[in-house]
């Protein structure tokens, strides 16, 4: 589970962080949308996992530099900004 919560907190924010003349903005939003609702039914221990690999994303952004700071905030915000919760919890 930790591997693919990665890789999605990854996807999430190469759609979020990339450029225009990179990534059709109105796809980005849809793509972004549809992990949005699929998050918002986790059971408990998705959602301990997909916390606890924003934190580590986070924390090996921060490690690579400043240059990174974008990053560092889009994994510190995922869980909120994607309305990640446990399934029956609003």
């Amino acid at each position: 589970m930790r591997h693919v919560a990665r890789a999605l907190v990854s996807t999430a924010a190469f759609l979020e962080l990339s450029g225009d003349d990179v990534l059709d903005p109105d796809s980005a939003v849809k793509a972004m949308e549809q992990i949005a609702h699929d998050l918002s039914a986790l059971d408990t221990a998705e959602y301990s996992v997909l916390a606890g690999v924003c934190s580590e994303l986070a924390d090996e952004a921060r490690s690579a530099g400043p240059a990174f700071r974008s990053h560092v905030e889009f994994c510190e915000s995922f869980m909120e900004n994607f309305g990640a919760r446990v399934a029956g919890n609003a």
